[in-house]
């Protein structure tokens, strides 16, 4: 054996250069799973290699010398694949030198099986450039073809899959819509009815009931809403606004809207709001009031005894833009990190012994988190069992200039908005008796007049015989609908620039952006708040002359109002109370035609301010006089506007004596002496405050019957 391989070493080494690059490159074509053929001018093999031998079931490459494909294979020389192949090799004779024709072949193996070939075809001259013929190259690619029509059998399952799941989605989106229109209608007569006949007088077992039926409402309500959400995060349709916002108003609301919750619990709200912030900033109002509602109502939920805290921080101010920084602490159950990996998960709460005891359908966090993110931040905790946790979440807003029609943003829980409204004329089109019974009541509250119509071509018809500062227009009637009606009543100039708000139960992008397309102004989702009614109203119809909007109450009193409040009596002596009455039944009967209307706009009075007092002597304990001055401001103009002077005349000697621009000693001796229970002027001041609410309090609930 080694003899024969030295032998054949000296054999390969006696020969030329020429000839051992010739016998290489013939053994490596002999041994290449590649089937190489050379066919003659009548395209019979003149040579080929073991590869193709194998493919056709020859013993060796002698049997395949001097014959076709068609003879090798044993098929007719006019069946399509031998004529294909023919017609190839014919083409590649024509072809001039160095140019190829490459196809994919399928290949009828002598075992039966179907092969599949990418071949090369090219012609073969001689040296003076004579055709002799063509040689072939053939790479068996079968392996890889049936990956492909594999790969195109799941492209067509993953395809019709994804046409599958957008159907389904459809079918989702639309079941959700009209289950949240179903829901929403009945709704609005549960909720709109308990806030109007919680404006009542009524003894105090009715009041709770109707107090816990509204609450159950809202829960219901609340719930509806973050399963919408989340279909809306689930399908992509969640869109943001970037429309300027008043960020003093949307920050007062929600103190002023939670520091109640709060109290009831036994808690303190601390708010923070840093001066550098701007006031006016452009983004989506809305959603962000979603994250930090849901922020504190989370604290209060799971919070017992301490304090929640709402910050707002200026972390960097550069040109027009402004990276802000959100943050709601509490001193509540706190969680582990464990429960923190998986809090934001939607439908997930921290485990199952929280949602026994504190409910909730564990979205809120995850969709709060979404709409941070969709901000461009992200929402954030630190917590410790035990201890408390810290959400807190930053954005980039920019700043902008205040719009020119100075309107507030944020519905605020004064009445005073009847003076803005009295007169104003509101068409209605709805056509359920119930929707219409409270809207109607609602308007009627704020001192507007109401027209009804039942549709909107009665819509049309009202509004070519009189004259009206706004309509209310329900998207869903008989004989035509609100849409129709928005539609044809804008191709008429003279109600081009009329506001038309959308009343609906549809919440849907899409069925927001088809009252967008109809023209109409606005929308008011059912079911209908009285607070966020009168919040529309204010957006859209401007302060009669005589007001004009000051912070931080969105609706202040009128001058004239001020000024019989400078000389209202203020004393203390229960003894000169009758002599000295504090309320003015004279002046809101100036006001309103019927003492009904007088009783639900006191009631109204006192369900609005009712702790206002108390906010005050808190802010004075917590050492936050600023607090305390915003809270007397805003009970200075509710009170004016009621005709309860000497309340107002003593809530502004308190803001006044809270005046940062008042002689008064530096913050710290202020700090000092309210940790010594108010120096002697704030609580003189103080006790004024009282006793004049008091009085107040007793003459309302005498006159009115309020409770």
């Amino acid at each position: 054996m080694q003899r024969e391989q030295d032998d054949q070493i000296q054999d390969v080494a006696n020969r030329s250069p020429w000839q051992w690059k010739t016998a290489a490159l013939s053994a490596v074509v002999e041994h290449s799973d590649a089937i190489v053929v050379v066919k003659d001018l009548d395209l019979r093999v003149v040579a080929a290699n073991a590869a193709f031998a194998r493919v056709a079931g020859k013993p060796s490459v002698d049997a395949l010398i001097g014959k076709t494909d068609a003879e090798i294979f044993d098929v007719s020389p006019e069946s399509e694949p031998v004529r294909t192949y023919m017609a190839d090799e014919r083409a590649a004779q024509r072809l001039p030198a160095g140019e190829v024709i490459a196809r994919e072949e399928p290949v009828i193996a002598h075992d039966g099986s179907l092969r599949f070939y990418l071949t090369k075809k090219h012609p073969i001259f001689d040296a003076q450039g004579t055709l002799l013929g063509t040689g072939n190259i053939s790479v068996d690619i079968t392996e890889r073809h049936e990956l492909e029509d594999q790969l195109r059998v799941s492209n067509t399952a993953l395809t019709e899959a994804v046409t599958q799941a957008k159907a389904a989605v459809q079918v989702k989106s639309a079941f959700l819509a009209r289950m949240s229109h179903e829901i929403r209608t009945p709704m609005n007569g549960i909720l709109g009815l308990a806030e109007l006949a919680l404006r009542r007088s009524l003894d105090a077992t009715t009041r709770q009931y109707l107090q816990e039926l509204h609450q159950s409402g809202e829960q219901l309500l609340g719930i509806l809403n973050d399963v919408l959400d989340q279909s809306k995060i689930e399908s992509g349709q969640l869109s943001l606004e970037a429309v300027p916002f008043d960020r003093e108003a949307l920050f007062e609301n929600e103190r002023s809207l939670f520091a109640p919750m709060a109290q009831n619990k036994g808690l303190r709200l601390v708010s923070e709001c840093d001066p550098a912030v701007p006031r006016w900033l452009l983004g989506d109002a809305l959603r962000l009031r979603q994250v930090l509602s849901n922020l504190l109502s989370n604290a209060i939920k799971f919070t017992e005894h301490g304090e929640i805290s709402l910050c707002l921080q200026c972390l960097e101010h550069k040109d027009n833009q402004v990276r802000l920084r959100w943050s709601v602490s509490d001193t509540g159950i706190g969680m582990d990190s464990d429960t923190q990996a998986r809090l934001f998960q939607p439908f997930t709460q921290g485990d199952d012994s929280i949602a026994r005891r504190f409910g909730g359908t564990g979205l809120g966090l995850s969709i709060s988190r979404h709409l941070v993110e969709r901000m461009g931040g992200r929402l954030d905790v630190e917590s410790a069992p035990g201890v408390g946790s810290r959400f807190s979440f930053e954005v980039c807003l920019a700043s902008v200039e205040p719009p020119v029609e100075f309107q507030a943003s944020v519905a605020s829980n004064d009445p005073s908005a009847v003076l803005n409204l009295r007169g104003r004329r509101i068409l209605v089109a709805e056509d359920q008796p119930i929707n219409q019974h409270i809207i109607t009541d609602m308007l009627r509250l704020l001192g507007t007049e109401v027209t009804l119509a039942q549709n909107g071509r009665e819509a049309l018809e009202q509004l070519a015989k009189d004259d009206f500062d706004l309509v209310l227009m329900d998207i869903q009637m008989p004989e035509m609908d609100g849409l129709t009606a928005t539609e044809q009543l804008r191709t008429n100039p003279v109600w081009a620039k009329l506001p038309v708000v959308a009343l609906t139960a549809g919440v849907t992008t899409a069925e927001r952006e088809r009252t967008r397309s109809a023209g109409l102004s606005d929308l008011l989702a059912k079911p209908v708040r009285l607070k966020e009614l009168q919040s529309m109203l204010s957006r859209w119809l401007p302060p009669v002359v005589g007001t004009q909007a000051a912070a931080p109450a969105p609706i202040p009193p009128a001058p004239e109002l001020l000024e019989r409040a400078a000389t209202a009596p203020t004393e203390t002596d229960p003894a000169t109370v009758l002599a000295k009455p504090d309320l003015d039944l004279n002046y809101l009967c100036e006001i309103f035609d019927d003492r009904a209307a007088i009783n639900e706009f006191l009631c109204d009075f006192v369900v609005s301010v009712r702790d206002y007092v108390d906010f005050v002597a808190t802010a004075l304990s917590e050492d936050n006089p600023s607090e305390a001055r915003a809270m007397a401001h805003r009970l200075r103009g509710a009170a004016a506007n009621v005709g309860a002077f000497a309340l107002s005349r003593a809530a502004e000697h308190m803001e006044m004596a809270l005046d940062p621009g008042a002689e008064q000693p530096s913050n710290g001796q202020i700090d000092s002496r309210l940790d010594n229970r108010l120096d002697d002027r704030l609580d003189r001041q103080l006790t004024e405050l009282r006793a004049v609410w008091d009085r107040t309090l007793a003459q309302i609930n005498q006159a009115a019957g309020c409770h």
